[in-house]
Order: C-alpha cells, then structure tokens, then sequence
C-alpha cells in the first residue's frame, strides 16, 4: 500500500533529522537532557532503567511494525542498526569511552537491535488487520471513488 510507503519515508527522513539534531544537542553544546530517555545507565545497576528501556523498545517497534508493514522490513532493519550505533557513539561523544567499556556496550547494543526488529517483525503481522479493518481505507476509497478509473 502506497501509504505504508510513504509513511516510512517520511519515518526514515524525520529519524534521521532528529539523530542529527541529537549529535548537535548533546555534543556540540554539552547538554545531557535527553540522555535519561535515549540511553541506559551501564554504571548503575538500576534494574527498572533497563527494563523500562527495552519495553519501550518492544511497544515502539511493535507499533512502527504495525503502521509500517513487512514491505519496509529490509529498510527498518538497515534503520535500527544504523541508528542504534549512532545513538551508542553520541552517549559519550568520545570514541575513547567505548573501547574501555567495549564488551558492555556490544551486549547492550545486539540486544536492543535484536529486540526491535523481532518487535517490528511481530508488528507487521498485524499492520494487514489494522489497514483493512480498522482503517478501512480501501472501502473509503471506494466509496468516494477515488479508485474508479475512467477509460
């Protein structure tokens, strides 16, 4: 569906604006607001940090995979491997940071990757339902003869 196409599109632009204007925020002006919401504490063993991080994933993608459909799968999975890395260099704005906690951050890293695309996956199977029967585009449409076709 051409809407799903588009929708990702514009999800890809906007996700990628946004991680430029996090690298900007954040390293070029030192600020750490957003650092509670985007990253887990590795230092602290605070185990409501993590697990509130990686629900959030799992809803995140599991609503992306819904709205999105399996046709932009190879895109999401080049997306989320791309920006999840981006987002692990910009937590400390310093390469030398993650050599020293390398394995750590590995882990933290193929986990989060793993859960949000197994999640966008389980989404799509349920992105079909949610465009034909409770958008209901198609009959819409239809009934405002958007798709009848003179010739």
């Amino acid at each position: 569906m051409l809407l799903r196409i588009l929708l990702a599109n514009i999800y890809i632009i906007l996700t990628f604006t946004f991680l430029i204007y996090i690298y900007i925020y954040k390293c070029k002006f030192n600020k750490k607001d957003l650092d509670k919401f985007l990253y887990i504490e590795y230092d602290n063993n605070n185990i409501l940090n993590k697990v509130s991080y990686y629900l959030s994933h799992t809803l995140y993608y599991f609503i992306l995979g819904i709205f999105l459909g399996i046709r932009s799968i190879y895109i999401m999975i080049l997306k989320i491997v791309i920006f999840d890395i981006s987002l692990i260099i910009m937590k400390y704005c310093n390469i030398k940071y993650l050599k020293d906690n390398e394995k750590i951050i590995i882990y933290s890293l193929i986990l989060s990757i793993t859960i949000s695309i197994c999640f966008f996956y389980i989404g799509t199977f349920f992105s079909n339902y949610f465009y034909k029967n409770i958008l209901n585009i198609e009959y819409l449409l239809k009934k405002y003869k958007f798709l009848k076709f003179k010739t």
